[in-house]
């Protein structure tokens, strides 16, 4: 069974997120999808990994977090995005 970041907090066992670190090869837009009101609601850091053959391209990937908050500043260092909420 998948677990959601969503459901981990909807059901007790997080309580609430201030960092997220993600290297899953070609699942980042589940993760973020699944984590999407913990993510809004908390506006973690969040580094993640990209890979340029992956499911997901950067352009999508950057486009979900700003998504999420349109204050969120990003820098890309060789295959990691990292991504923090300036209203944090």
């Amino acid at each position: 069974m998948t677990e959601t970041l969503n459901n981990l907090y909807e059901r007790g066992v997080i309580e609430r997120v201030d960092f997220i670190k993600a290297d899953i090869k070609g699942y980042e837009k589940r993760m973020l999808c699944g984590g999407e009101k913990m993510i809004r609601k908390f506006k973690p850091k969040l580094v993640i990994c990209y890979y340029q053959f992956a499911i997901i391209t950067l352009e999508t990937l950057i486009r979900i977090i700003r998504g999420f908050s349109k204050n969120y500043k990003l820098a890309i260092n060789d295959k990691v995005l990292f991504a923090w909420n300036e209203d944090r």
